[in-house]
């Protein structure tokens, strides 16, 4: 791949990743250094130009998960360290608006791929066919898996006046 054709990459697809990655992890430092990520494993593999919005995508959200791994080890690392007697740092508390905090929550508790995919297609506009190629699923799975994310985002919430009153 040659250095005119990333760039294009880049002016094309770095905003909608960038969009996508602070839906994610929802700090800017973080949404920044994946995108950086994802971008660098583009360069890095230069066969993937074929489809390199999908690949991009694909990269961001192994990312993503990755660190919810890495989040997950340490958090368990902080707590046995507390039942030791020592305190980790508290984190920043950071203030939301009530209704987003709600819709927030009730995201983080949906599983990984329904999160992705109705963040994709409700936050980003993506169609199915695209979410398909981003997620690796065919789009009846995606259509599935929006379906399934929105009827637990609503067993969550409630009534959904309930939000947005």
């Amino acid at each position: 791949m040659d250095s005119k054709l990333y760039e294009l990459y880049v002016n094309d697809y770095a905003d909608a990743l960038y969009r996508f990655a602070l839906r994610l992890f929802r700090e800017s430092d973080s949404a920044k250094d994946a995108v950086q990520e994802s971008f660098l494993r583009l360069w890095q593999n230069p066969h993937e130009t074929n489809h390199p919005k999908a690949y991009l995508f694909k990269t961001l959200y192994r990312v993503f998960v990755d660190e919810q791994r890495q989040r997950k080890l340490l958090d368990t690392y902080a707590e046995n360290i507390q039942k030791q007697g020592s305190e980790p740092s508290a984190r920043p508390a950071i203030e939301h608006d009530e209704r987003k905090e709600m819709i927030e929550e009730a995201l983080k508790r949906l599983p990984d791929i329904q999160k992705t995919v109705v963040m994709l297609r409700d936050y980003e506009g993506y169609s199915y066919h695209e979410i398909g190629q981003i997620a690796g699923l065919s789009e009846s799975q995606v259509k599935t898996y929006i379906f399934r994310a929105r009827m637990n985002l609503r067993k969550q919430l409630g009534k959904p006046e309930a939000v947005l009153d």
